[in-house]
């Protein structure tokens, strides 16, 4: 079912454009002689734009086409709280993204299921130019007893059907992908979950400025691990992963500082590490309902690194709020600045935000911040798809450089999702519609973890002044003063590592070797910044799939949390 957004009576507008709109009325507000110096402004729609009968008559472009607009004489504050709503996730009339936070703080809400007696689960999705924004994280195949899934419909059993409702923005065309990943029958596992297949189950182009709804037909949930969207125009950014709510992982949290097993650390202080459905783990973090209240609410985009683009936005904003717009042109002139430069390293995830640079001791450098994943790979365009063309044939070996800036632990696996047999894919071709599955389709394959276990990354330590104003002062850098409370130091590999790789191996779950850091016997995993610091090396023993190199991703706090390298 194809619908156009404006038959709706909603706007094709995503974040990163009514953002852009709200940043260049404020720099005209703090720096009215800007406009003055110049006799062409251009504005989104046309407006401001010298008329030219070239564009002819069509309707998207409003009466008042060709015509400068009125200055921005002072902040308006009706820009500044929509911006704060834009990141909080509130309400804002006529968007299609109303509700859905830039700020990553509320996943653990953002919960659906299937009504006792049904078996239809619905999404919401905002595909936009460079991100997926869903309004959906997890998805509960059962009531797990866990807030968010109480009086679910148990699908464990039967099929049932995800519907999507797919709102596509301007400059958001793209392939509808989505990639289900199964188990292999838990029944026949003793209870466990063995990985099985995975296959994307569509390749539908979608065109900007439409609404789509889509039935995706799904096995029995007992099978049902999670569901990949992918877009692979602007990728790895344009992703987003929705989890099965009932899995359960070894999750963490600042007062339970934990590691899976790779690498083997020692922590001065107390540890016990607790297998946790990982809606849980959301709750551990953030609380059980951070939309409960204001209070609520602050206190888990607390949780978010005061480093990350968005958190440094919201500040600002939320600076000029206090000040009413007004104060010394000197201060709103600074916290403009910082706010358009946090807008720009928030647009592009394949660059690290100004201050952290890559290390050029490692292939791949990434952070996370804002429960998503920045990365860098040194030559590589951050416009560009990022690519370690290095890996060619077997025995290449990959070192990673991972940043923990948020103050909660995170969680690190790379993953092998194979779709080497192209022939397997069953689609139409849609080239002459703009479509591109031919070229991009998995086909049917079996994915695979690069890693016997989670890597985790210990949380960052909050800085002693975290203010919007500390963080200008000292020019977009997190100050180095810190406590050192949690420091934890790995002392070379896990007494049990080579057992449980050789099980591994044997069982045909991987045949890759991981190993910490060579040549170093005392790791600090907390740098001069505060932030949690860790060092992946993995020797890969087979050829590189074709598609994508290795998937990387924080399991323990899926959503957005992924970087992938071609």
């Amino acid at each position: 079912q194809v619908t156009e957004l404006e038959d709706l009576g909603l706007e094709e507008a995503d974040p990163e454009i009514d953002l852009s709109i709200i940043i260049k009325r404020l720099k005209e507000a703090v720096y009215p002689r800007l406009r003055v110096a110049s006799r062409k402004m251009f504005f989104r729609g046309g407006v401001g734009v010298p008329a030219d009968p070239r564009r002819g008559v069509e309707s998207k472009f409003p009466p008042e086409a060709g015509k400068i607009p009125p200055p921005v004489r002072r902040i308006d504050l009706n820009d500044v709280q929509m911006a704060i709503d834009i990141l909080e996730g509130n309400p804002v009339p006529e968007r299609i993204y109303s509700g859905i936070s830039l700020l990553n703080y509320d996943a653990g809400v953002r919960v659906k299921k299937a009504a006792p007696g049904t078996n239809v689960v619905d999404v919401h999705q905002v595909w936009a130019r460079r991100n997926i924004f869903s309004d959906t994280a997890f998805i509960c195949p059962f009531d797990t007893g866990v807030s968010g899934c109480e009086g679910a419909a148990d699908l464990r059993e039967q099929e049932w059907i995800i519907r999507y409702t797919i709102d596509v923005a301007e400059r958001g065309h793209e392939d509808f992908a989505p990639m289900v990943t199964y188990w292999d029958n838990p029944d026949l596992r003793g209870g466990k979950r063995v990985p099985a297949i995975a296959f994307d189950q569509t390749f539908f182009p979608m065109e900007e400025g439409n609404r789509y709804v889509f039935e995706i037909h799904m096995a029995p949930a007992k099978f049902f691990n999670l569901t990949y969207h992918w877009g692979w125009r602007i990728h790895p950014t344009r992703i987003q992963a929705i989890e099965n709510a009932s899995k359960v992982l070894p999750c963490v949290t600042a007062d339970n500082t934990g590691n899976a097993g790779q690498p083997a650390t020692e922590i001065t202080s107390p540890m016990a590490l607790v297998p946790t459905n990982l809606l849980q783990c959301e709750h551990n973090v953030f609380g059980d309902n951070p939309k409960a209240s204001e209070e609520a609410k602050l206190q888990a985009i607390r949780m978010i690194s005061d480093y990350s683009p968005a958190k440094r936005m919201w500040k600002a904003f939320r600076a000029l709020r206090d000040m009413r717009g007004r104060g010394p042109r000197p201060v709103l002139r600074a916290l403009v600045r910082e706010i358009e430069a946090a807008f720009k390293d928030w647009q592009n995830r394949n660059k690290l935000p100004r201050g952290l640079a890559p290390d050029p001791n490692f292939d791949v450098t990434i952070a996370f911040m804002n429960n998503l994943i920045y990365g860098e790979i040194i030559g590589i365009p951050p416009n560009f798809q990022q690519r370690w063309d290095e890996w060619q044939t077997r025995g290449a070996t990959l070192e990673v450089k991972i940043y923990n800036t948020d103050y909660f632990p995170h969680g690190y696996m790379n993953v092998d999702f194979g779709g080497t047999r192209g022939w397997e894919n069953t689609f139409h071709n849609t080239i002459p519609l703009g479509g591109q599955g031919p070229w991009f389709t998995f086909g049917r394959h079996a994915f695979m973890a690069n890693l016997p276990g989670l890597v985790f990354t210990p949380a960052a330590v909050r800085p002693e002044d975290d203010s919007i104003f500390a963080f200008i002062a000292n020019d977009g850098h997190v100050r180095p003063g810190h406590s050192h409370r949690g420091r934890m130091r790995m002392r070379g590999k896990a007494a049990d590592y080579a057992g449980r790789m050789a099980k591994l191996v044997k069982a045909g779950f991987a045949e890759d070797i991981f190993e910490d850091v060579a040549g170093r016997d005392d790791v600090d995993a907390v740098d001069e910044n505060g932030f949690g610091i860790r060092e992946v090396i993995i020797h890969f023993r087979h050829d590189p799939p074709q598609r994508l190199r290795f998937y990387q991703f924080d399991p323990t706090h899926h959503n957005n949390d992924i970087w992938s390298v071609h």
